[in-house]
């Protein structure tokens, strides 16, 4: 089922005036559909010259132009895109997102607002495999262990992903690993998994990795395995 994403609140509107809400980040998956809408606090008549564009405001990245009711898609809107209107509202529809959509998008109102580019389309990608590491070459009895866990991004536009956090998930010898007296986890996206206080009984013990990004239904190839070898003094 095609999901649908309307974005209308923001909490704060880049270097404009007269806008209530704007867009802001939209996290989608490829195939979905997505609403972006600004809103203003002034009516937006049918004299005002809607134009939106991706990325770049040259006649190259121009999308959609609204002029006294008549609306023009061009580019990669030809055909495809569907005007939202309202007396306090301005936006467009796009269908079956691609990673090709995946782009900052900028809205004119003509005589009314300034430039605002606040829109970002962030579509989703699954994660590059987990890499896991360790800090400890030889690991003795009764020392703590210290395995780190990172996975690429492959989701864009790198420029929209400063808050789009990756989360870790972590296994024991296939089992999911919580925290308790000895696992814990000191950063918040689980990144870093903290063995406390190992013994030999440990040894043998198989950790490994995912990492997947927050809202996204991808998850990423599990890590190669960490094998616990406790050393007895």
């Amino acid at each position: 089922m095609e999901k649908v994403t309307i974005l209308l609140l923001a909490v704060s509107v880049f270097g404009t005036h007269g806008y209530v809400s704007t867009p802001g980040l939209v996290k989608v998956h490829e195939g979905d559909l997505v609403d972006l809408i600004w809103s203003t606090q002034d009516e937006i008549g049918s004299a005002i010259r809607q134009t939106f564009w991706q990325t770049y405001t040259d006649l190259d990245h121009q999308l959609m132009e609204v002029d006294n009711g008549y609306v023009h898609t061009m580019h990669a809107c030809q055909d495809r895109c569907e005007h939202l209107s309202g007396t306090f509202m301005a936006g467009m529809r796009i269908p079956d997102i691609t990673i090709a959509d995946a782009k900052r998008y900028i809205l004119l109102l003509r005589g009314m607002h300034d430039l605002n580019n606040d829109a970002c389309i962030f579509v989703y990608q699954k994660p590059g495999q987990a890499q896991l590491t360790n800090h400890t070459d030889v690991v003795n009895e009764g020392d703590d262990v210290q395995l780190d866990c990172t996975a690429p991004s492959f989701s864009r536009p790198i420029e929209c992903s400063d808050d789009v956090v990756m989360t870790y998930t972590w296994t024991r010898n296939n089992q999911t690993v919580e925290p308790d007296d000895q696992h814990s986890f000191p950063e918040s996206d689980h990144s870093v998994l903290l063995v406390s206080d190992v013994d030999r009984e440990d040894s043998g013990n198989s950790y490994i990795c995912n990492g997947y990004e927050e809202g996204s239904m991808f998850i990423s190839d599990a890590s190669e395995p960490y094998v616990l070898d406790v050393q007895h003094i």
